[in-house]
């Protein structure tokens, strides 16, 4: 007989908000009369997608994007007024950036762009039956899980260092780079997977279901793309070519090199375990520009700066890093064991190596765009 699943929930109301957290333990019957371990040993959601996604945010470490359909809506296409030197190099001909193939942060491999994609449409087809809802309801329109393919694929750089050898590998994935993968249906964006790069472990059957795994955790998250967002609800992904043109016409200057995607922590108070960064949907696109540029926070009291690298999220807000930034992240972790509930604690302490905490500005004196 299969033991349930065991789900651990915790709920806080901030303002209008309810932020749900989950844990989830033990191995759940699939529909096709296999066992398979749960996904995700955390997961973090917000009911009714109400959480202020910062733009879909992809991945600082590069991406892969090949001949591939567009993500979310088209580029500008008066793209090469925006940038220069390196940035104006990269274009395509589809007035698209080029960026390198992505390389693993340290010494520990990590899986292709190609191989997230083939993750990605099989976590979706393994887990459809309970995501369905869900996804369609973020969504606001039915989705046709039958025919996705994959679209844009982009990794996102760490901010943390490296997790020692021993601890769960549910911790290397929750601190380390993950790929966004966009699925299409036709050519319309409809989801965005979050694969972990370090899930070079996962294994897909001949059917195209993920194969259950022993040590796993945090390898997947996913979002809905809403159809028609409205009033700042509804999950909508930024491209890098949009994030440069909201930057240079705010501001009138060019970006200088192609935009990196950077992850950051949650943005709800109150501060989550893991700085929140298990979060990737909710990363930046880093925007460096060919001069400083005189920028305010929005905060009552806001600081006024001069920028040189301007973040682009969801809505077109623009963000530069936080005064305040934490330095290292110090958690009771668990080491190796059967499953995420079996292996002893222990404490993990990482290096946070660079900016996750971010502040809304706008630029302090709007220049004329190019």
């Amino acid at each position: 007989m299969v033991p349930p699943a065991r789900n651990m929930t915790k709920r806080l109301r901030i303002g209008g908000r309810v932020l749900t957290m989950v844990w989830h333990t033990g191995v759940a019957a699939h529909p096709l009369g296999e066992t398979m371990t749960l996904r995700n040993p955390l997961r973090i959601r917000v009911e009714r997608n109400v959480l202020p996604v910062a733009a879909l945010a992809w991945a600082l470490a590069g991406c892969h994007d090949q001949a591939a359909p567009l993500t979310s809506g088209d580029p500008p296409a008066e793209l090469r007024n925006y940038v220069t030197g390196a940035a104006a190099q990269s274009i395509d001909s589809r007035g698209l950036f080029q960026f390198p193939q992505p390389a693993a942060p340290g010494e520990v491999p990590i899986i292709s762009p190609e191989r997230a994609g083939q993750l990605a449409l099989a976590y979706i087809k393994t887990w459809n039956f309970a995501l369905r809802r869900p996804l369609e309801s973020d969504r606001g329109a039915p989705i046709d899980f039958d025919h996705l393919q994959v679209g844009r694929t982009f990794l996102a750089r760490t901010a943390f260092g490296p997790v020692p050898d021993g601890f769960h590998p549910a911790f290397r994935n929750m601190y380390g780079p993950y790929y966004l993968v966009t699925l299409l249906a036709g050519r319309e964006p409809v989801l965005i997977i979050s694969v972990a790069a370090y899930a070079t472990y996962e294994r897909i059957d001949e059917r195209g279901f993920l194969m259950p795994q022993v040590r796993h955790g945090a390898e997947f998250d996913h979002a809905a793309i809403a159809r028609t967002p409205h009033m700042g609800i509804g999950f909508v992904p930024v491209l890098p070519e949009q994030a440069v043109a909201r930057v240079s016409r705010a501001t009138g200057a060019r970006a200088s090199h192609v935009p990196e995607l950077v992850l950051r922590a949650d943005p709800m108070p109150p501060r989550l375990t893991r700085a929140g960064m298990w979060a990737p949907a909710q990363a930046l696109w880093k925007v460096r520009l060919d001069r400083e540029i005189p920028v305010r926070a929005t905060a009552r009291g806001g600081r006024r700066v001069n920028a040189r690298e301007i973040l682009v999220g969801a809505f077109d807000h623009m963000y530069i890093p936080a005064e305040t930034q934490l330095k290292t992240e110090r958690i009771e972790a668990r080491l190796l064991g059967d499953s995420i509930s079996e292996g002893r604690p222990a404490i993990l302490e990482l290096p946070i190596l660079e900016p996750i905490a971010f502040e809304t500005v706008v630029a302090d004196q709007p220049e004329k765009a190019p």
